[in-house]
């Protein structure tokens, strides 16, 4: 036993002894492994040197992207335009102010355009004796004419007063538009569902926001027409609740259908002989809802509306900026003198 216990233990402490040793050894130094330095003008420098440059090359070129947006901005301002005549009217009407010119006395800019808006609004001279109407020569538009005097406005039919002044007997159509945005290269809105392609070029223009409205305004010579131009144009001057008349008719408007727009002039109902007045498309006014929120005025409800309220001559309607499938516009213009 006592040899075999001799046996057992000489192996152990000799593999006790082997491992002792080799904990005791220094360990070797960790080794770095670098690669050699490449000789000046090797490919990995020259790809590196080519990133760095085409990353520059980026960054200039958006910041003279910024550059050239900012240099070629115009201002929109909201002008207090006061004519004297026959009388003295102050009125707000959205003008455009090329870059470097001087804005009008007491304006207020409230947006930026952009640099293909250069026009001011025109002055239409009265229609000839007989007539009721002229023709805008920039876009073919037929301008009614609404003789100055008094109204009664709001729910409350309060007594207002306008000078005299054109109204587009429609809404401003998709041809029309479409030559717009052709003239000042300009890119179409997003078409709606319903007119996929723009192919329905007798119906109103739609998705066009506010300031889109007041481009083509200045493009052709002409404004928004304001709350109060907008209303008298559409229920006359004995105060009626609807551009037809007293009560609700839908058969009188473009109303609450999934279908989208229809052609103008379908429904000519209003006291000046305008169309669509009520219903097709909310129509933007030059007005803001509030004065400094940039909510801007709508009025005349559209195809998508289905209250009988909203149709009223009366009833008032905002939005901000965004484009709507049910939105539109037409535009005004001041009459002075032969």
């Amino acid at each position: 036993m006592r040899k075999m216990a001799v046996l057992l233990i000489v192996p152990l402490c000799l593999l006790a002894c082997a491992f002792g040793a080799r904990a005791q050894q220094p360990k070797p130094a960790h080794r770095v492994h670098r690669q050699p330095a490449r000789p000046p003008g090797s490919p990995g420098r020259q790809a590196h040197r080519d990133s760095v440059r085409r990353r520059e090359e980026v960054r200039i070129r958006k910041a003279e992207q910024r550059r050239r947006r900012a240099a070629h901005r115009e201002d929109v301002f909201v002008h207090r335009d006061v004519r004297v005549g026959s009388g003295t009217r102050v009125i707000d009407k959205p003008v455009v102010v090329v870059p470097g010119s001087a804005p009008p006395a007491g304006a207020v800019i409230i947006q930026r355009a952009a640099p293909e808006v250069l026009a001011l609004g025109g002055i239409f001279p009265p229609p000839d004796p007989g007539r009721t109407s002229v023709i805008n020569p920039k876009d073919g538009a037929v301008m009614v004419f609404i003789p100055a005097g008094p109204f009664l406005m709001g729910n409350d039919k309060h007594t207002e007063t306008t000078e005299a002044y054109y109204i587009y007997a429609t809404p401003v159509t998709v041809a029309q538009y479409e030559a717009f945005c052709k003239a000042t290269r300009t890119p179409m809105p997003k078409a709606p569902e319903f007119d996929p392609t723009w192919e329905y070029k007798d119906h109103p223009m739609v998705n066009v926001r506010w300031l889109d409205a007041a481009k083509y305004c200045a493009w052709a010579g002409v404004t928004l027409p304001t709350e109060k131009e907008f209303e008298k144009a559409a229920r006359g001057t004995d105060g009626r609740d609807y551009p037809w008349g007293d009560g609700w008719n839908p058969a009188k408007c473009a109303y609450n259908t999934s279908n989208g727009t229809v052609a103008v002039g379908q429904y000519d109902e209003s006291p000046y002989g305008l169309s669509d007045m009520a219903g097709n498309v909310w129509q933007w006014c030059a007005d803001e809802f509030e004065v400094g929120t940039g909510h801007y005025v709508l009025r005349g409800a559209s195809w998508a509306s289905s209250n009988p309220d909203f149709f009223r001559a009366d009833h008032r309607h905002w939005h901000r900026w965004q484009t709507l499938k049910d939105v539109g516009f037409r535009c005004a213009a001041r009459s002075g003198p032969n």
